[in-house]
């Protein structure tokens, strides 16, 4: 069985994260287990990689390269996969991407990893399954979901919350952060139970989900 380690930017985004790979165990022929690691915000990749974290941090970014370094010490790559996946807010996907990609190969050479990148927000998995959305708040208002284009930049998560809580979501909106995090926590932990990886529509997550069965199979295969 594969061990994955699975970091997450925030809170709500690993119970997506959780959601997501739960469906994923259905239609998988790898068998697998899962941790989930949340940070505090994803933060910038901006800095110099190789010296140690600051004590007080705590988003993805800052802390990764030190995570990674960890993992490449003390997992086996036989047995052991990290994945990586958090929002590009409105930032280049690719770009991003690519950066990850970058420190992985430096500080995690020899573990496979898979990055998931969510456009804009990782609520845009959520929105891409709306099945999932009417099974968990059956009476949304879904009007505002006829009117989400799939993975753009448009206010993700504000579109969620228009479509949960209808006229009382422009309130939640004006707050904004820290206040919403709580929210979005609640909505994820109701919605993920009932996701599928199989009709989403959100071209990130397909991508996603493409990329971990190719390293799941190529690790099964070595093992052979």
């Amino acid at each position: 069985m594969i061990s994955v380690e699975a970091l997450v930017e925030d809170r709500s985004g690993s119970v997506i994260l959780g959601g997501i790979l739960d469906a994923f165990t259905s239609v998988s022929d790898t068998p697998f287990s899962y941790r989930l690691h949340p940070h505090r915000g994803i933060g910038s990749p901006r800095f110099d990689w190789n010296r140690r974290p600051d004590p007080m941090a705590t988003t993805l970014f800052a802390l990764l390269p030190a995570e990674l370094r960890a993992y490449n010490r003390v997992l086996s790559p036989a047995k052991n996969l990290v994945i990586i996946v958090f929002d590009a807010d409105d930032g280049n996907p690719e770009n991003l991407k690519e950066t990850v990609g970058h420190m992985t190969r430096k500080f995690l050479p020899d573990l496979p990893a898979v990055i998931g990148v969510a456009v804009e927000e990782l609520e845009s998995w959520l929105l891409g399954d709306v099945a999932a959305l009417k099974s968990a708040y059956p009476d949304g208002h879904f009007e505002h979901w006829k009117n989400y284009r799939q993975d753009s930049i448009c206010g993700t998560w504000e579109v969620l919350c228009r479509i949960i809580m209808g006229s009382k979501a422009e309130e939640l909106i004006a707050l904004g952060y820290p206040a919403v995090g709580q929210f979005k926590y609640e909505w994820a932990e109701r919605i993920a139970p009932h996701l599928s990886v199989e009709t989403n529509a959100s071209p990130s997550l397909h991508r996603f989900i493409h990329r971990l069965e190719s390293v799941m199979s190529d690790m099964t295969g070595a093992s052979n």
